[in-house]
């Protein structure tokens, strides 16, 4: 009876001991998922993550001549995650070709709605673009991770190259016809008999 009493604490001793090495154990584990939270956290407030979801948005026209006026609207807004201490921004930007032809910053209001415009730059050169809208927290530098909603916009010919070409379509065919006519003059006076009036 002696031996069985020992058995009997003993058992219970491991049962104790192991509930409570199991405690301390979820405890760190506990500690250690808090740690490595807040490390990633940190990790991304470092790398200048945007904390921001897409803010899609609506494009007034979808195509124009260099100088066109381009305007755009929230769809969803723009508003970083609750407890955030940055403040939110909109990047928008104007590229063909992955070349950036124009760019501006807008702030979003309280509710995160926003609306801007671009104007296609007097230079650009005619083909598909992109308008992109990027919702980042303000002083974030802009990065290829970053995600972005964007919309084709067609530059088209500008108006005065177009003129420009009808000009010199005009002039070539006035000078032909005037060429042709002095030909023709010429010919006919070459036929005239001698002493003819």
């Amino acid at each position: 009876m002696h031996y069985q009493v020992d058995d009997a604490i003993s058992a219970d001793q491991a049962l104790a001991e192991a509930l409570a090495i199991g405690h301390y154990a979820l405890v760190k584990a506990k500690r250690f998922a808090g740690a490595l939270a807040g490390s990633l956290t940190l990790a991304l407030l470092l790398s200048g993550t945007s904390y921001a979801a897409v803010a899609t948005f609506s494009i007034g026209r979808s195509s124009g001549p260099p100088g066109t006026l381009v305007t755009m609207r929230s769809v969803t807004p723009c508003t970083l995650p609750t407890g955030t201490a940055a403040q939110a921004t909109v990047y928008i930007t104007l590229s063909r070709n992955a070349t950036v032809l124009t760019n501006a910053y807008v702030d979003p209001n309280s509710s995160g709605a926003w609306s801007a415009g671009l104007t296609v730059p007097l230079d650009a050169p005619p083909g598909n673009a992109l308008v992109s809208v990027f919702c980042v927290a303000k002083g974030h530098e802009i990065g290829p991770a970053d995600a972005s909603a964007a919309r084709t916009f067609v530059i088209a010919q500008s108006d005065l190259a177009r003129t420009g070409n009808e000009s010199l379509i005009l002039g070539l065919c006035g000078t032909s016809v005037l060429v042709a006519g002095c030909a023709l003059m010429l010919a006919v006076r070459r036929r005239r008999p001698i002493g003819s009036t």
